[in-house]
């Protein structure tokens, strides 16, 4: 297991790369490479919150069940309201008593109730396993979602 200072420096170079993006495409796929390569999930999702106060998915970086690389024109719109589905359940609600959301994980996504997009993901992954949607900051920001199938 990689001691805790080694794992503050790996995060922290991630932050300095991140800080120096010049566009929020470049940010997501940094973004998302540095979760899948860190983590090593089939799948990572970025969300960040829309004009209308849903968030929607800006970028993902996977593989489907086959091992082939899924393509940002797969499911193209993909958004939820705060509290809804497995996505939204991270994000802080209007009568929340903090603007900050909750990390929001499951071990058995093939029960989680209200997964919106279960039939579409199920088809393109394979099956639903393991999740975790985690806040970045508060509700001017997004949400990562890291999915493990």
């Amino acid at each position: 297991m990689e001691p805790i200072p080694s794992k503050l420096q790996s995060i922290n170079q991630v932050t300095r790369e991140l800080v120096q993006c010049q566009s929020i495409e470049e940010l997501v796929s940094k973004a998302l490479k540095a979760v899948r390569e860190q983590l090593n999930v089939q799948v990572a999702s970025i969300f960040l919150f829309t004009k209308d106060g849903v968030i929607r998915r800006v970028g993902i970086d996977g593989v489907d069940k086959e091992g082939y690389e899924i393509d940002e024109s797969w499911f193209p719109v993909e958004e939820y309201e705060p509290g809804q589905s497995f996505s939204g359940k991270a994000v802080p609600r209007a009568d929340a008593e903090s603007e900050y959301g909750e990390p929001n994980y499951s071990n058995d996504l093939q029960n989680y109730p209200g997964i919106i997009n279960r039939d579409i993901y199920e088809e393109k992954l394979g099956n639903l396993k393991r999740g975790i949607s985690v806040p970045l900051n508060g509700g001017s920001s997004g949400i990562v979602r890291k999915n493990v199938y």
